[in-house]
């Protein structure tokens, strides 16, 4: 399945006169538009609602930020590090993530919309109760995650790795999983319907669901 995705609306020359720093501390600042943010470390967020539009994240670490409920819409992400970063109820709406690292990450309770997570390392990450539509997964390494609840609409799989991952209660229809790994995934035998894998990963499958085949 080919799926359209719009990509970041970003102006032609973005501010870089303010760090991303100064502006996730301030508890008074409530939107950051159209801004360049490179090579920095952010060690504090301010909780509060933040609004970021038309933003370029260039190689900034966020690890272990606290940054629920923060909405991005037109934003790219490139080589950052969101490590264990709490964006539990966050919303992305035309964002896109290349070269990021995402372990561990809470994205549970979030809103993705025309999002792209391309070659991108997201062990561990918890998508749980999460709603994505018109996403692109290319590329990314969600071994040991949790995908359990979740609520997809034109959702594109191309070369991703879900190892041990949990699907539980997400159904999975429409995915095409077979230039992906899908070995010893936690899933619902119901949620299988309608999903498209190759030959080995059905034998792999039907092993998880507990068949025993015999010649």
């Amino acid at each position: 399945m080919k799926i359209t995705i719009s990509p970041p609306r970003l102006e032609p020359m973005l501010n870089e006169d303010m760090p991303f720093s100064s502006i996730a501390a301030d508890a008074d600042i409530e939107d950051a538009e159209a801004c360049r943010f490179c090579r920095e470390t952010v060690a504090e967020f301010a909780p509060r609602t933040l609004t970021v539009g038309g933003c370029v994240f260039d190689r900034v670490r966020l690890a272990s930020l606290r940054m629920r409920g923060v909405r991005f819409y037109d934003v790219r992400f490139e080589r950052c590090d969101l490590s264990m970063a709490d964006l539990r109820g966050a919303s992305f709406n035309r964002v896109e993530f290349a070269g990021c690292k995402l372990q561990g990450a809470d994205l549970s309770e979030t809103t993705m919309n025309h999002v792209v997570i391309a070659d991108t390392s997201a062990r561990y990450a918890n998508l749980a109760m999460s709603r994505l539509r018109h996403v692109r997964l290319a590329g990314a390494d969600f071994r040991g995650g949790v995908l359990a609840d979740m609520k997809t609409e034109l959702v594109e799989v191309l070369r991703c790795d879900f190892t041990e991952a949990d699907f539980s209660h997400t159904r999975l229809a429409g995915l095409d999983f077979r230039d992906s790994a899908i070995d010893g995934i936690a899933v619902n035998p119901s949620d299988l319907r309608g999903a498209t894998v190759s030959t080995w990963q059905a034998a792999a499958l039907i092993r998880i669901l507990g068949v025993r085949v015999e010649d």
